[in-house]
């Protein structure tokens, strides 16, 4: 592991110290779930964009007559 130091208002650490000790866990502990769960997240953003993109790309000649000039607001929809 890797030692960091990160800065949190005092209501965070108020809350983050309540929520360790209802869980018997620690603060640091929280922040690692969360870090991993923005992660996780963000990976899965990336895979469905790729996966849109893909979609969009299969349709060729039988997609929208405007998807060359609109095709990121085709990537929004999905």
């Amino acid at each position: 592991m890797v030692r960091t130091i990160v800065q949190l208002r005092e209501e965070q650490h108020a809350r983050l110290r309540q929520l360790a000790a209802d869980r018997g866990t620690s603060i640091a502990a929280l922040v690692r779930e969360g870090v991993d769960g923005m992660l996780r997240d963000d990976a899965d953003t990336r895979q469905r964009r790729v996966d849109a993109i893909d979609e969009l790309t299969s349709l060729g000649a039988r997609g929208p007559a405007d998807l060359g000039r609109r095709h990121d607001a085709y990537l929004d929809e999905r």
